[in-house]
Parts: structure tokens; C-alpha cells; sequence
């Protein structure tokens, strides 16, 4: 009998213990929600580089870093690296004589 009595315990201790588990949320994050904030950072960068892209074209004759910056919106820093990628990427070619020159 005893043996009997020991398992009806255990087995109400783990029913205890699901009900609990069912209350507790878990303490990861959601999947999910780390996709969401990766897909929003990488629509911005395509929204700052397209926008980069279309101030670039309106001034045929090219345009300078900082107010290219200025026009966007953006940190110097921000524009150069997402230019640079463009560039290497073959968008638009750097004017030959200028370092800094779009």
C-alpha cells in the first residue's frame, strides 16, 4: 500500500507542477519578435539608402557628404557607410577627382 501512496503523491505533485508551468510565462523572448525588430532595421536601411539614391540623382552635377547628410537626415558617418556600400556595389561611381564627391 504504501508504494500506492507514494505515486498518487508524485502524481499530484506533477499535476501541480503543470499547472503552474501552464500560469508561468516563459522567460525567453518570443521568436518572433526578434524577427520583427531585424526586419525593421533592415526596411530602414533600405529606406535610407533609397533616399540617399534619390538625392543623389536630383543633383547631376554631385553632391557633397555633409550636405548630403543634411538633405536625409542623417549622421555623416551613416550616410558615408551606406554610400560606400552603394558604391562598392556599383549604384554610382564616386567622382574621380573628389574624395568625398557623389
Amino acid at each position: 500500500m504504501k508504494s500506492r501512496t507514494k505515486t498518487k503523491a508524485r502524481e499530484k505533485s506533477v499535476a501541480a507542477n503543470a499547472k503552474i508551468a501552464l500560469v508561468v510565462e516563459p522567460s525567453r523572448p518570443d521568436i518572433d519578435d526578434d524577427a520583427e525588430d531585424r526586419q525593421r532595421v533592415g526596411v530602414q536601411s533600405l529606406g535610407r539608402a533609397f533616399g540617399i539614391l534619390e538625392e543623389v540623382a536630383r543633383h547631376r552635377d554631385g553632391i557633397g557628404l555633409a550636405d548630403l547628410s543634411k538633405r536625409v537626415g542623417l549622421h555623416n558617418s551613416t550616410t558615408f557607410h551606406l554610400v560606400k556600400t552603394m558604391v562598392s556595389l556599383g549604384y554610382w561611381p564616386q567622382v574621380p577627382s573628389t574624395r568625398s564627391r557623389w
